[in-house]
């Protein structure tokens, strides 16, 4: 009877090979049987810290409503509202670094991921539309911010 394997007889399975495959040398293992000096580890940098602190102005979002408002993208949601910090250079943000915390504006999740560039802006919404929109949050969260005696707006 015909039968459709690749083995040469039926009814013989899989057979393990004493074949084993060497793992390559690692990057030290070279540098051991070179006989070079072991390499120092690289220095964590100091840019960003492993986790954001929780400054007086981050925590005040907790119970807030967002300001940011984007038409369309807005859900203010309760416990769904955090401190968006500004991306703009003139405000303090470059490269690892955030803007200072005097520098944002309460923001839901949705809007504050149209404001960061990680969602899609909806058709018809300019990035022009949405900086001039974060800078009015901005300016009612700063008052938000003086109600609550916490610190003023450097600019």
């Amino acid at each position: 009877m015909p039968f459709n394997s690749t083995f040469k007889s039926p009814g013989k399975g899989l057979a393990r090979s004493s074949f084993k495959r060497k793992s390559p040398m690692s990057n030290t293992a070279i540098a051991k049987a070179a006989g070079e000096p072991k390499a120092k580890p690289k220095a964590r940098s100091t840019l960003k810290a492993t986790r954001p602190k929780a400054t007086p102005i981050r925590q005040s979002a907790r119970h807030e409503t967002c300001t940011l408002r984007l038409f369309g993208v807005c859900r203010p949601e309760p416990g769904n509202v955090v401190w968006a910090h500004s991306n703009r250079g003139e405000d303090g943000k470059a490269g690892g670094l955030k803007a200072d915390d005097t520098r944002g504006a309460y923001a839901c999740y949705w809007c504050h991921c149209i404001y960061d560039r990680q969602h899609k802006r909806p058709d018809g919404m300019t990035l022009e539309h949405v900086e001039n929109e974060f800078t009015r949050a901005m300016d009612e969260s700063t008052e938000i911010l003086r109600r609550k005696g916490l610190p003023p707006s450097s600019a």
